[in-house]
């Protein structure tokens, strides 16, 4: 037994917002796992020369205090914590938290898209799968899934050749993104405990970390994908 056309043609939207979803995932899990691991920042700090600056357990320490910061929902004091390094004092301003609050709710914007992606894949999975398991069709369900991976790998690959591109001028898409997400407060003296923590060098390895990580699950889309239908159709 196989789908009517008028069936086909219904399934279009659910499996366009599917691929959709599928990209969404790709997109923004890179982002969030790296903006949340220690070690990344760690090895960067090193990297960086910060423990030189403000000694490796307040850069650390600064780390924790700003993952808190990003988990707070209220009265977020871990900011205003200084630090002592060499008889030297080193605290965010207030410009600089001001600035971090913005990045917070960039994050949390993102995080909700990866929460709604995630639940518009799981919604439209169970929907397929009862669908297809109803008139025993779960081979077609999963040969569906496959075309899915694959239009959704297809299209990151356009939409990572353009963030390759503007990455190519690092400085350009630095400020256009700052411009856009962040009216004031994004620019520091050198001095600043943020830019001593977070120079352009860091961002410039945040980026490339993430994009590699989509990279990598584009691959795996793209390979599931055709080896799933591949295999699937010869059957």
């Amino acid at each position: 037994m196989k789908l009517s056309g008028k069936q086909q043609k219904v399934l279009n939207v659910p499996v366009t917002i599917l691929v959709i979803a599928v990209m969404l995932l790709i997109i923004t899990v890179p982002f969030i796992l790296t903006t949340f691991n220690l070690q990344f920042y760690a090895n960067q700090y090193e990297k960086n020369n910060v423990y030189d600056e403000i000694g490796k357990n307040n850069a650390l320490l600064a780390t924790f205090n700003i993952f808190s910061f990003f988990k707070c929902k209220t009265d977020c004091t871990s900011l205003q914590i200084p630090y002592e390094y060499h008889n030297q004092t080193f605290a965010f301003t207030e410009n600089e938290i001001s600035h971090m609050y913005d990045v917070k709710t960039t994050l949390m914007v993102w995080l909700w898209i990866f929460y709604f992606a995630v639940l518009l894949f799981l919604f439209f999975t169970f929907f397929f799968f009862f669908m297809h398991k109803r008139k025993k069709l779960l081979k077609e369900f999963f040969l569906l899934y496959a075309k899915i991976l694959l239009r959704a790998g297809l299209y990151m690959l356009i939409f990572l050749i353009i963030l390759l591109v503007l990455f190519l001028n690092f400085n350009f898409a630095f400020n256009l993104f700052h411009k856009l997400f962040f009216v004031s407060n994004w620019q520091f003296p050198a001095d600043s405990l943020l830019i001593t923590l977070f120079p352009e060098s860091f961002f410039v390895a945040y980026v490339k970390n993430a994009l590699t990580l989509m990279c990598v699950f584009t691959g795996i889309a793209l390979v599931l994908g055709i080896i799933g239908n591949i295999f699937l159709k010869k059957r």
